[in-house]
């Protein structure tokens, strides 16, 4: 008998006891669609890259374990982070780090939430560097030709203004520039701080398959087949394309000047992009605006909190605003990409939900429910306070 066999208790789905090579496999089974999604989207990209004559194509190596072992530090701050941020909200020990140790030894030793989160977290990795080799790529599979369209799209929409100038009276002092740049690079660390919250919530719901199956989605379809149709590569960029009569000029330009007082992050990471596209580096990131991942995803952000609850939802919708904002102003993105990303993102969402609630319904996902419900409390440690999802 496994020395976890005890814990895991009888499963009346499954009529018997489970190991934890049998919880293991549960897991896997519970989860299927979103592991095979995963693997469709890497199998896809290394295909296309492997049959385009300018592309680099994709091997194992480039899904390094470099990578992996990186984004398992990153995904460890980000939990870090929640719990401490819970601890400073609601028990407040008097002791913050021995309860902070005791607490992630909890939720790391815990076999339901690892078993369930494991895999998808790999999976998740391995499809987020798929997605950056193919957003590399996307230039040569279809060079940029969409710029001069969304700048007049963005002017005709807006009464023949350019956004960025209508928001510069308001926006366009360094002090809140900064701000602004600041909140928009904590975006990285929210989608983290979310993978962690729903991909090890201790049982499968509709709000954590909602959550999983609209990120892949948006990354696929928005990030990657929209990105590759509709190939742009932003403001920031428009004069370096060589494009005549660059409406953005002078907004780069109060960039520049407002760097000189606080720093503007966005300026470094646009000339590294730009010096990786241009060929002078060989780190891989990629240049692609239209849609925007950073407005749709934040959008997502929103709508799964609102199914958390409502006040974080309404936190989240605020910052979603904040990011609409940052990506005119700091340069990023044309208004349309934004735009087009939000009535993307909101069918998607509801298809989704339609996709979750069968999901929820397929035995290996009772069964492995079944299993952490009748868990005691302390095997299966919140999540930022929240044990289970709707």
């Amino acid at each position: 008998m496994s020395s976890i066999e005890p814990l895991l208790g009888p499963n009346p789905v499954l009529g018997r006891r489970l190991g934890l090579s049998s919880l293991i496999v549960t897991a896997l089974r519970a989860q299927w669609p979103l592991l095979a999604g995963t693997a469709v989207y890497c199998g896809g990209v290394s295909w296309v890259l492997d049959h385009s004559a300018r592309a680099r194509p994709l091997s194992f190596d480039d899904l390094t374990v470099e990578a992996v072992a990186m984004s398992l530090v990153v995904q460890l701050v980000a939990l870090i982070t929640l719990r401490f941020l819970y601890m400073c909200l609601t028990t407040r020990p008097a002791r913050p780090s021995v309860a902070l140790y005791r607490d992630l030894k909890a939720f790391l030793s815990c076999p339901y939430r690892m078993c369930l989160g494991l895999p998808i977290l790999i999976a998740l990795i391995l499809f987020a560097k798929s997605f950056t080799t193919f957003k590399y790529n996307i230039p040569a599979l279809n060079p940029f030709s969409w710029d001069e369209t969304f700048m007049r799209w963005d002017r005709a929409i807006h009464f023949g203004h350019q956004p960025f100038a209508l928001l510069q009276p308001v926006l366009g002092h360094p002090i809140v520039t900064f701000i602004i740049n600041l909140g928009y690079n904590l975006w990285y660390m929210v989608m983290w701080c979310f993978w962690v919250l729903l991909i090890f919530a201790g049982r499968s719901s509709e709000l954590r398959t909602q959550f999983l199956m609209s990120f892949l989605l948006v990354w696929s379809v928005l990030g990657s087949l929209m990105a590759w149709a509709l190939s742009s590569a932003g403001p920031c960029f428009y004069g370096l394309l060589g494009l005549p009569d660059d409406p953005y000029a002078g907004l780069m330009a109060y960039l520049r000047e407002a760097d000189q007082s606080f720093p503007i992050w966005a300026l470094d990471i646009q000339q590294s992009l730009w010096e990786t596209y241009t060929g002078e580096r060989s780190v891989i990131a990629g240049i692609s605006a239209m849609p925007s991942l950073h407005n749709g995803t934040a959008l997502l952000f929103a709508l799964t909190a609102w199914k958390i609850d409502r006040r974080i939802g309404i936190a989240f919708g605020l910052y979603a605003i904040w990011i609409f904002l940052g990506s005119i102003h700091l340069g990023w993105h044309y208004a349309v990409d934004a735009y087009i990303a939000w009535a993307m993102v909101l069918p998607i969402w509801w298809l989704s939900g339609l996709f979750a609630r069968w999901n929820e319904t397929r035995p290996a996902v009772r069964a492995y429910n079944e299993l952490s419900l009748r868990a005691r409390p302390s095997d299966v440690p919140l999540v930022f306070g929240i044990r289970s999802f709707p």
